[in-house]
């Protein structure tokens, strides 16, 4: 007989001993037999004895009880010894319950070697440490186990794989292939996948040039997550902020600037990266704006330069001066001022304007996390300037200022910022 003929022969046997385990657990199911005792099942991990059982109890339940229970359990070993290939069965029978031990035959020390494909840093760090921990829990339940029980119990070893994969990598479907002492598990991604992250750039503190340039690095480092299950970057979600701070914190731009970042990362196909980037020690920001709805004015540029000191943990104070040209005359206001943070977002202080000589209350808002942003200052001399905007992109901004200065006080402003 040759070697293909010897093959197709095996195949055969095992298709056969499948189809007879899969009949014998549709028999389980179905519960033909009312009132028959419950099987307690021995020698082999908990995760492979639910099917087992539900087999004995569909054999010893086909049997009908004419016969005598010796010669049922001695049936019940012999067809269960063939359903069960690579154990020795052994069947007994206390009241209602039904004792069945399996010894190995051919038992082996296994051991897994779970791959996921390969990928970028950080992501190449986390899948390596989870499929650590993945392989790890797979030996566990798998060792002293006989190849063949792999076979017969192939829909049991594949619900196991899957439920340690839901666990230890969420989103990734698994495929687990029984060789030689060894239990291939191949991880691929299962869909939804993270196909892009929309980035928004938030910042108090630092020019639009510079968030900019912030912002392709950002993206640079964040292009490592794209093609990850979105459960998968959910579950690392804390990570990849982590390290998309880290990234930006660590640039050469960021470092003279003393930048300090915040990240949240918001998993889906189309996800987003929302960051705050703001400078520790510096404010520099610049604009041109253009009025609407007013009569006495047109367009203004500006730029404010600060220094920030921290005066406690939680207590900052800024040191700046603000240059504002009236785009009519060409006017230069200078504004110089100190103010401190009292709240998260509430900064507050004093400021004076030139020409005039004149002192303000001042009090702003940096940027907050809806967008919108607050100024007012209130002058010794009755002088009021009031500003409530938001920040529709990285570059642009719409703002309805009040300046008591004008006729027509109430305007509504469109920055480009700088």
């Amino acid at each position: 007989m040759d070697s293909a003929t010897c093959s197709r022969g095996a195949d055969l046997r095992t298709s056969a001993r499948a189809a007879a385990f899969a009949a014998a657990l549709v028999l389980a199911w179905c519960g033909l037999a009312l009132g028959a005792p419950k099987a307690l099942v021995e020698g082999v991990p908990r995760w492979l004895a639910p099917p087992v059982e539900r087999t004995v109890l569909a054999v010893y339940r086909e049997m009908g009880t004419s016969r005598p229970q010796g010669e049922r359990l001695r049936i019940l070993e012999m067809v269960c010894g063939r359903l069960f290939e690579g154990y020795r069965v052994e069947a007994s029978a206390d009241g209602d319950l039904l004792k069945v031990s399996l010894t190995p035959l051919n038992g082996r020390s296994w051991r897994v070697a779970a791959n996921a494909g390969r990928w970028r840093e950080p992501v190449a760090g986390w899948i390596e440490e989870d499929l650590k921990a993945l392989s790890s829990e797979l030996e566990l339940q798998v060792q002293g186990l006989s190849p063949e029980a792999f076979v017969w119990g192939r829909w049991a070893l594949e619900e196991l794989v899957q439920e340690v994969c839901s666990r230890r990598m969420r989103g990734f479907r698994a495929v687990v292939t029984p060789a030689e002492g060894v239990l291939n598990v191949s991880l691929t991604p299962g869909e939804p996948l993270v196909l892009a992250l929309n980035p928004r750039v938030r910042s108090s503190t630092l020019p639009a040039l510079v968030l900019g340039e912030m912002r392709d690095e950002a993206l640079t480092g964040a292009s490592a997550f794209l093609g990850l299950p979105v459960e998968y970057l959910r579950g690392r979600s804390s990570q990849a902020a982590s390290h998309l701070c880290r990234s930006a914190e660590s640039g050469s731009l960021a470092g003279r600037l003393e930048v300090e970042a915040r990240a949240e990362v918001r998993p889906a196909p189309i996800g987003e990266l929302l960051m705050e980037l703001d400078s520790r020690r510096y404010v520099i920001w610049g604009w041109v704006a253009a009025h609407a709805l007013s009569d006495g004015r047109s367009s203004e540029g500006g730029v404010h330069l600060g220094r920030k000191v921290q005066l406690l943990p939680s207590w900052w104070m800024e040191a700046y001066g603000e240059w504002v040209v009236d785009g009519v005359d060409l006017s230069v206001e200078s504004r110089w001022g100190l103010k401190w943070r009292i709240l998260q977002y509430l900064w507050a202080g004093v400021e004076r304007t030139y020409p005039g000589g004149e002192w303000f209350l001042r009090v702003n808002t940096d940027v907050l996390p809806d967008d919108f942003y607050l100024h007012m200052a209130i002058g010794d001399r009755g002088g009021k300037r009031i500003g409530l905007g938001r920040r529709l992109s990285d570059h642009f901004s719409v703002e309805i200022r009040y300046d008591s200065r004008y006729d027509d006080p109430v305007s509504l402003m469109f920055l480009s910022n700088l």
